[in-house]
This record gives C-alpha cells, structure tokens and sequence, in this order.
C-alpha cells in the first residue's frame, strides 16, 4: 500500500481521525492493529512473520535482561541475531543465492537446476530486522531495559508510518512516546499536514517527473550519448533524494499527526562538504545505526587484532567493508557493490586526509562551494552505479558522458517527440531541481517551515491548496502512482 495510493489516502482518513476518539488507554491496541492492517495490505503472506519474529524477539530480550550470566545473555543475543540475520538472508537473497549455488557446483561438474519457485521479498523486511537487532543490541549492552508489555513493543516494531522505508527508529527514542499520554494537539496537525504535503509535493512533482527522464535514458543507455547521460545522471542524484525524503516526511508528517517524533533522516545532504559529511546527513537513522553496531565494533576488534600499530589502515579497510555491505544490502549485484566501494574509498582517502590534517586547497572564500561541488560531484558519480542495471550499463555511461559527436536532435528527445517539446519539459525539471535546491539552503540556514510561518496567511494557504491542486491534477492525469525508490530495499 503506497502512501500516495488511494487505498492508503482512504485508510488515513479513517485512522487519523478515530484514533483521537478512542480512549487513552486503548490507542495502542489501536495502533497495532492499523499497523498489522496496513501491512496486511502490502504483504499479506507474511503479516504471520512479522509478528511470529517480533514476539520470539519479545521473548529473548525479556530473557537477556532476566539474567547477569553473560555467558546465557550471549547465547541468547546469538539467537536472535541468528534468527534476524537468517529471515533477512532468505527473503533478500535467495535468488542470488540459488544461482550462486547453481554456478559452483556447475564448476565441479554438477549440474543443479535452480527452484523455479521464488520468494518474495516482504515490504520493509530491512527496516523491522535493524530495529530488532538494534533493540537487542541494546537491551544486551545495558543500555536500555527490556520492554515488559508485549502491546508496547509490538507496536514500536510495527508501527505502520516507518516500518516500510524507515526511519529506523530506536526504543530508547519511540518507546516512551508510544507510552506517554498523547492529546489531541492542533499546532502538531498542522505541523504533520505541512510535513505531508512537501512530502508528496516532493515525489509526485520533482521525484516521478526526473524519474520519467532517468528510467527512459538507463532503462536503454546505449541508445544515448553524451549530454543526454549527464543529464540523466544529473537528474538521477536529485530523482532518488527526491523520492527517498519525500517518504521521510510523509512517515514522519503521519507520526506527528499522531502525537509522536520520528527520527529526521535527511539534512541538506547535497550541501554537504565531504562524503563523510554526505552520510551524517543521508539516511541518517541507518547511517547512526551502522556507525553504532557495525563500525565501532569492527573497529575495535581490528585495532586489538593488530595491537593499533596500524589505525589508519584499519579505519581505511573498515570503511570499505561497511560500504560494500551496505551496497550488497542494496543488492546482490555487481553495480551495488561497488557503488558502496567508491564511498568507502571516498571516505577512507578524507579520513587519511583528516588523519594527517592535509589542506589540499587553500582557504578562501570560494573554498566551501568547491567542496560542495566536488563532494555532489563524488556522489554523483557513484549513483551511476546504484541505478545502472549491469556492470557493463555503467562502463558504457561512464565511457560516453563527454561523448558529444553524435546527433543531439536525436539524443535529446526523451521527454517529447519534438525538440520544443523536449525544452520545456528539461526547463521545468531544472526548475523544480532548482526549487529543492533553494529550500534546502532556506532550511540550512532558517527552517523552511518556521520562515514559511511568517508569510502572510492568505498567501501561506494559498500556496498550501496551489501545491494540492498540483498533486492530485498529477495523479489524477497520469493514474499511475510510481513506488518509493526504497520499496525495494
């Protein structure tokens, strides 16, 4: 169920209103139950999974925090991360891994003939199994008390504005919201409507319009050249943005209605400074979640494996494991792969640099706008990778970007059928390129929403239902609601 779908438009015109209706002590019940709904809608043959895994994951940390052995604590933190890991494994991988299988054996002779019966992959199977793991994590290092109600701990799992793109949220941070008294809150309504609309401004307007030009030019990149792949590229950085906190906001708009604060996941990425500065900024609740539970780990046991004679060396390779398995997370594939390479060299060469204090431009006043431009640049160049479909899609688009010999009459039409046609739909887009690039920079510097506030109010609403009207004339005319980009993650 989309959250620009009309099923889900309906279910929060009934959910949002009644749940303020029901008493106090029945909103979690309440909540859980539009969760399991929601999810119902999406992968109905593995609601019974969720469910199964959150309540076995009860059960353990209720079991860790029952007792001081650490030995019987361990055993029991294997379990779930082992049960955790494996449902993640199976659902996200089995296909790659029956060919796998099926191509090493071919080696030693054996022919294996892959199941033809596949799996599919349940809705944000990724999000719910970090929270999980996070929660037992933490419930195993001290750092928070295992949860004795089972209502309270169910609902933070599968509450339904994140669990299917996240935030990822943490029990520490959602838990006693969940248990706190929530009363109905105007100021908060409007402040989750406003959150909402920008949200589905941001997919429907600029998100599915650079779509339209990113998925023509990759979806076939050796029938372009040239400019028509740097546009595209270009278009692709700010598509996926788009398209990835415009759910962000959505969730988190829905959550504020209901009295509670999700985590902000993105912040100005695209006016970040360095790579290590990009991702303190993208998808910030997985970046926190893997700096916590995967970097300072794997950190530490490295530097005591090697008795730190050799940090940077370990913070280097650190970077490029955590990388390339956040690309294999993306997919078992190539391209992801080594789109999560390129940042982990991106990051292990800035923190080499940082390491020995290296200037490597002089300061001046242009200096902050360069390390912008480089950083976009850098990043840019890495989404090649993450949307090309083979290796070989990304040689030839990266081969060809600078290739401008051919026909650009031919190569630019890609929006339209006529060159005129193909102009005004490339304004727009740079337009509304240029529109989220300004209101980022506003919100940097003064919070977009807290200036917005000062408009007068006549304009302010005016602009409220002009941004409406664009929406729904949009989905109406197209009636086709493309899918969030991390649907499928």
């Amino acid at each position: 169920m989309s959250f620009l779908s009309v099923e889900f438009i309906l279910f929060c015109l009934v959910v949002l209103p009644l749940y303020f209706l029901v008493p106090q002590r029945g909103r979690l019940l309440y909540i859980l139950i539009a969760s399991l709904v929601f999810y119902a809608a999406s992968s109905p043959l593995y609601t019974l999974v969720l469910v199964g895994l959150t309540l076995v994951d009860y059960g353990i940390a209720r079991a860790i925090g029952g007792t001081e052995v650490d030995a019987v604590r361990n055993r029991w933190l294997y379990l779930s991360l082992a049960l955790n890991l494996a449902s993640l494994v199976l659902f996200k991988y089995v296909g790659f891994l029956n060919d796998l299988l099926a191509g090493l054996l071919a080696l030693v002779g054996v022919v294996y003939i892959p199941s033809p019966v596949s799996i599919l992959m349940p809705l944000g199977v990724s999000f719910y199994t970090f929270t999980k793991i996070a929660y037992i994590m933490d419930v195993h290092r001290k750092k928070i008390k295992p949860e004795a109600n089972a209502l309270t701990f169910a609902t933070f799992i599968t509450f339904f504005p994140n669990i299917a793109s996240g935030p990822i949220e943490r029990a520490g941070h959602l838990i006693p919201q969940l248990q706190a008294t929530v009363r109905f809150n105007e100021t908060r309504i409007v402040e989750g409507l406003r959150l909402i609309l920008w949200g589905a401004f941001k997919k429907v307007v600029i998100a599915d319009r650079l779509a339209l030009y990113v998925n023509a030019v990759y979806d076939q990149p050796q029938a372009h050249q040239g400019l028509t792949l740097l546009t595209a590229t270009f278009f692709l950085a700010f598509q996926i943005y788009a398209d990835f906190s415009s759910y962000t906001d959505i969730a988190r708009g829905i959550a504020r209605i209901l009295g509670f604060d999700l985590f902000e996941n993105f912040r100005q990425p695209y006016l970040s400074k360095s790579v290590l500065e990009f991702w303190r900024r993208w998808h910030i609740s997985l970046t926190t979640w893997i700096r916590e539970y995967l970097f300072f780990p794997l950190s530490r046991f490295l530097l005591t494996r090697t008795k730190r004679r050799y940090p940077r060396v370990v913070e280097f390779s650190v970077y490029l494991i955590i990388m390339s398995g956040i690309g294999l997370w993306h997919g078992a594939s190539a391209p992801f792969i080594i789109w999560g390479l390129l940042h982990g060299v991106y990051m292990g060469v800035e923190s080499v640099l940082n390491a020995r204090r290296l200037q490597l431009v002089p300061r001046h006043a242009l200096t902050d706008v360069l390390k912008v431009v480089t950083t976009f640049l850098l990043v840019t160049f890495a989404w090649i990778f993450f949307r090309a479909a083979t290796l070989s899609d990304a040689g030839y688009i990266i081969s060809q970007l600078f290739n401008f010999g051919g026909d650009f009459a031919a190569s630019l039409q890609v929006y339209g059928s006529t060159v005129e046609g193909y102009g005004t739909q490339l304004l727009l887009s740079l337009g509304l390129i240029l529109l989220l690039i300004i209101s980022d920079g506003i919100d940097s510097k003064w919070g977009i929403f807290t200036l917005f506030q000062k408009v007068p109010t006549l304009l302010r609403f005016g602009v409220y239902y002009a941004l409406i009207a664009i929406i729904f004339g949009i989905l109406i005319s197209t009636r086709v609601v493309q899918n969030f980009v991390y649907f499928q993650f």
